[in-house]
């Protein structure tokens, strides 16, 4: 149903503007970051699924008449789409039809698209009583295994490829890791961030510093950070609103996790 799009073809994608919308999705499509991207045709593509490494996905589709009994079916036979995989925007014809599959479990959850529209928020500060903060390029990446992320394997190729395309924020406790901030993706000036602070961190103000200094550094260097929000997690969009975001739009996140026979 669908075939891959050889890379050095991934410009027919670069005008469709809802693929610019994540930048995860963006730094497949514009060769920042691994994945791979399958079409209906090759030269005009009317369906179009892009998968990046970590296994968060999109779907663009013109067809009104998409058989997505035979589109999943592809996916769930695909092998280099991971057994647990996540698709932002997921149309109600996708959703509709997951539903109804027994070779697959899935989880639909609304959530919301923030865009930063001020630059506003908390004063970035180094040195907060007795944590400093200290960025992910004069950090040896091996201390940040302390936060169990694996998150140069899940989303860069390599220590390298991450000290040189991305960045981040790392607050430290009698020289130890115990929060971060850092780009899971970069496309074009536009980037995608995580954060994790350790349980026995939390509720110090933390986050308030590492994701300052973490929007201080996307201003240096002229990039917008996107957000995303679970509808239900009032507190977190509160928490954005303070920083400049503001609602964009609402969607459904489809998780899907094959069920090996």
């Amino acid at each position: 149903m669908l075939t891959e799009l050889p890379r050095e073809k991934y410009e027919l994608t670069h005008a469709i503007e809802a693929l610019q919308a994540f930048p995860i999705i963006a730094s497949v499509i514009y060769r920042k970051q691994k994945g791979r991207v399958f079409v209906d045709t090759i030269d005009k593509p009317k369906t179009i699924f892009i998968s990046h490494k970590s296994g968060f996905c999109y779907l663009y589709t013109e067809d009104e008449k998409l058989n997505y009994k035979k589109l999943l079916d592809f996916l769930i036979a695909e092998d280099s789409i991971p057994q647990y995989f996540h698709v932002y925007h997921a149309n109600d014809g996708l959703v509709k039809e997951a539903q109804h599959r027994k070779d697959i479990n899935i989880k639909v959850r609304p959530r919301m698209r923030l865009q930063r529209t001020r630059k506003i928020g908390p004063e970035a500060v180094t040195e907060m009583n007795e944590f400093t903060a200290i960025s992910t390029k004069k950090i040896d990446i091996k201390e940040l295994s302390v936060f169990n992320l694996n998150f140069i394997e899940k989303f860069w190729e390599s220590v390298e490829d991450f000290v040189q395309n991305g960045f981040g924020w790392v607050i430290l406790h009698e020289g130890k890791p115990v929060s971060i901030f850092y780009t899971v993706s970069v496309a074009i000036k536009d980037c995608e961030g995580d954060i994790l602070t350790l349980p026995d961190y939390r509720g110090k103000g933390l986050a308030t510093m590492a994701e300052s200094l973490f929007l201080q550094t996307c201003d240096e260097k002229g990039i917008v950070m996107g957000g995303d929000v679970f509808l239900d997690n009032i507190p977190s969009i509160r928490i954005q609103e303070k920083y400049g975001y503001m609602p964009w739009f609402n969607y459904n996140f489809l998780s899907v996790f094959k069920v090996k026979n």
